[in-house]
């Protein structure tokens, strides 16, 4: 069976904390992990009780990818009270996705979004949460966490693949007001319309091998024929000129 590229985001991004982990971590359980020796690992670790807090999430990451996933959630839930709260509470939502536990999932992914505003796993967390409220069937807000996500966090791994589900979902097409070499234009020219009420966001294309061009787009649309005329409602509201990419 093909595995949705959604889920495939999960899995991805429980790799990525395990490796911002890894540089703090015991040598022997690094190595072990990094070679995917997951059996080995809990084999060597799993009854260390000297184990520090970033050990211990390492080894709940080995429990998960080894199918125990019951032993992973119990150390991560141990964990909450100490300096790996964020990173395992991140790490039990993603586990209950899963496992089928949605609900649950979407509390955590909440729970984690109140609790640690200003996180670098904000993107992690909100594609997260978007993926499971698709899976509910809660599509509108499953879009809108998307394009928030798309919006605040334009340069992220996940604002990317949230640009990709926008395009299956609601279509391609979508209005570019410019693109910007410098950086601080693109995102004056973002927050103006914003302020107007446009969903308005960057994105980044690399000119080149080594710069960017920074492009202000606004929506998606399933034909070209509806882009156009929604650019030119926004052309005649603001007087700013636009061309449909996709």
């Amino acid at each position: 069976m093909k595995r949705s590229p959604l889920k495939t985001v999960l899995g991805t991004t429980l790799l990525i904390l395990l490796l911002k982990s890894v540089s703090w971590c015991a040598e022997g359980i690094e190595e072990l992990v990094l070679k995917g020796s997951y059996r080995e690992a809990i084999q060597n670790y799993g009854a260390d009780k000297t184990l520090n807090p970033t050990e211990n999430y390492l080894l709940g990451f080995c429990y998960q990818e080894a199918g125990e996933t019951r032993k992973a959630e119990n150390i991560w839930q141990a964990l909450l009270s100490g300096p790996k709260k964020e990173r395992s509470l991140l790490a039990l939502a993603h586990l209950k996705s899963k496992d089928g536990a949605l609900t649950e999932s979407e509390k955590i992914f909440r729970q984690f979004s109140r609790e640690f505003p200003n996180s670098q796993y904000q993107p992690a967390a909100l594609l997260g949460l978007a993926e499971v409220l698709s899976r509910k069937n809660k599509t509108q807000e499953s879009l809108d966490i998307m394009n928030r996500l798309r919006r605040r966090y334009p340069f992220s791994g996940e604002a990317e693949k949230a640009t990709r589900f926008l395009n299956r979902e609601l279509g391609p097409y979508t209005i570019q007001i410019g693109s910007f070499v410098d950086l601080n234009r693109a995102e004056r020219v973002t927050e103006d319309l914003s302020s107007k009420g446009y969903e308005a966001y960057i994105a980044r294309i690399l000119d080149g091998s080594v710069s960017y061009r920074y492009h202000v787009r606004i929506g998606n649309f399933k034909d070209k024929k509806k882009a156009e005329s929604a650019g030119q409602v926004l052309k005649n509201n603001t007087g700013l000129d636009y061309f449909i990419t996709k």
